[in-house]
């Protein structure tokens, strides 16, 4: 089992107020998978998705990563865990400005020690993956939005990481280019990606292969989204 989640409980203290963001979910995603967590704004997917980014720990409760035990880990061991095993992608891409599409996709391999001339030629193998094989030397404002989030897609695979965690990656992309990025993540699932979308978009979430539903910091078993459309759509 890739991930495993057991009765995760994450609390914030808001002054005098306590409030329990994520209140015992437990989860399981395997292997090769393409999740969809879906919810609306104060569901609890976002505090999720930065405990299962090993951004923020959980308050109580058991994560386990490829069987490792992550909850406890110290602030070292988070750093290392999470440059090796989890691939970010950012609704607003998060690129150097800089720096061009090549040196952007190197940054993870350089930052794990590896040499320059390996890094250069994987961000190169990564980048005509994503079909920007044409763009290397071209920085972020010289790249329209959606080539800018393939950039983003490449440095997140680029070190192999078994998770790939991608928080409203359609979010600043208009509807053909959504697609576009989308069609992408499913092609690299085929691939063997593990692909873990966090969207409060239900076009996207249907793409996914599972979509874990989100509501009030728990995982809401109940939800249909061919039952949701309909609401939406009446």
């Amino acid at each position: 089992m890739l991930i495993k989640m057991k009765d995760i409980v994450r609390e914030f203290d808001l002054g005098a107020v306590k409030v329990r963001a994520l209140d015992g979910l437990s989860l399981e995603i395997e292997n090769g998978a393409f999740v969809a967590i879906l919810g609306p704004s104060g569901s609890g997917k976002s505090t999720l998705m930065n405990i299962i980014g090993l951004l923020d720990p959980p308050t109580s409760g058991d994560y386990y990563l490829e069987g490792e035990s992550v909850s406890e880990f110290n602030d070292e061991q988070l750093t290392k865990t999470r440059r090796e095993k989890i691939g970010f992608i950012f609704q607003k891409f998060n690129l150097l400005p800089k720096l061009n599409a090549l040196q952007n996709v190197e940054l993870p391999l350089l930052f794990q020690g590896v040499d320059k001339k390996t890094a250069t030629l994987k961000a190169s193998h990564m980048l005509e993956l994503v079909g920007l094989g044409d763009r290397l030397t071209h920085k972020p404002n010289e790249l329209s939005g959606g080539q800018q989030q393939r950039v983003s897609v490449a440095r997140a695979l680029v070190a192999d990481p078994p998770v790939i965690l991608a928080d409203e990656p359609t979010g600043a992309l208009d509807s053909k280019t959504s697609k576009e990025i989308i069609d992408l993540l499913e092609k690299l699932n085929h691939l063997g990606n593990t692909i873990i979308i966090i969207t409060h978009d239900q076009n996207v979430a249907r793409r996914a292969k599972k979509i874990i539903y989100i509501s009030d910091g728990r995982i809401d078993e109940s939800f249909d989204l061919r039952e949701a459309a309909y609401e939406i759509s009446n």
